[in-house]
C-alpha cells in the first residue's frame, strides 16, 4: 500500500475508533501528551503549500521530530496537511528512514518499553497506542510480543499498589474507582476488581 494511502486508512482508524478519555492525575506525564499538538511548524505558513521542495518538507519533519519521536505516518500526515505533494513528502521521508531518523519498529519499540515500565499499561492498550499512531498491525504486534498475561498481571499489581499506597480503598465507592483506574489502563474488568478486592490496603467500610 502507498504512503497516502496508509496515511488515509490511519486517520480512518483514529477517526472510527477514538481512545478512551482518562482523567487520572498520572495522564499529565510528558510523554502521554499526544505530539501532535504545538507542532513547531504550525505558525509557520511559509512551509505549506504543493511547491515546497524535498529539501524544505525533509526540514519540517526534522523540526517536528526534534519536538518530540514521530511515526512515519504522523510525519506523512503532518506534511500533506500544509500542502506538500505526496511524492514529496514520500521522498523526504524517506531521506530519512535511510538514516535512521524515521524508524517505526524502534519507535514502537520503545514506546512499549518505556510506557509498560513507567505506566504500567496493558499489552492490549500499549498496541491500540501504536496503531493509533500509525504503526502497522504487524510492527505493533512484534513490539508488544514479549508482554503476556502475566506480564500485565505484575503492571496491574503496581498499579494497584500504588493506587493504595496513596490512597486507602474504603468502601465499595473507592473499589470502583480502583477498578476503573486499572481497566482505562486496558487491564482486564476481572483481573481489576480481584486486585481491588484483594490490596492489603484495603479496608471496610465503617
Amino acid at each position: 500500500m502507498s504512503d497516502l494511502g496508509s496515511t488515509r486508512q490511519w486517520t480512518s482508524r483514529r477517526t472510527a475508533e477514538p481512545a478512551a478519555a482518562d482523567t487520572d492525575p498520572d495522564d499529565t506525564d510528558p510523554d502521554h501528551a499526544d505530539p501532535d499538538h504545538a507542532d513547531p511548524d504550525d505558525a509557520d505558513p511559509d512551509q505549506a503549500g504543493t511547491h515546497v521542495s524535498v529539501e524544505q518538507a525533509r526540514d519540517s519533519a526534522l523540526r517536528r521530530l526534534a519536538h518530540a519521536p514521530r511515526t512515519r505516518a504522523q510525519l506523512l500526515a503532518g506534511l500533506l496537511d500544509r500542502g506538500v505533494a505526496p511524492d514529496v513528502a514520500a521522498t523526504a521521508l524517506d531521506s530519512l528512514a535511510d538514516v535512521g531518523l524515521v524508524d517505526d519498529d524502534a519507535f514502537a519499540r520503545a514506546w512499549v518499553d518505556s510506557r509498560a515500565r513507567s505506566r504500567g499499561l496493558s499489552r492490549s492498550r500499549l498496541r491500540r497506542e501504536l496503531i493509533e499512531r500509525g504503526i502497522d498491525d504487524d510492527l505493533a504486534d512484534a513490539a508488544v510480543a514479549d508482554l503476556d498475561a502475566a506480564t500485565d498481571a505484575e503492571s496491574a499489581q503496581a498499579l494497584a499498589d500504588r493506587w493504595t499506597a496513596r490512597t486507602p480503598v474504603v468502601g465499595d465507592r473507592d473499589r470502583r474507582r480502583l477498578v476503573g483506574y486499572l481497566v482505562r489502563r486496558g487491564h482486564s474488568p476481572s483481573l481489576a476488581a480481584r486486585l481491588a478486592r484483594d490490596s492489603p490496603r484495603t479496608l471496610d467500610s465503617p
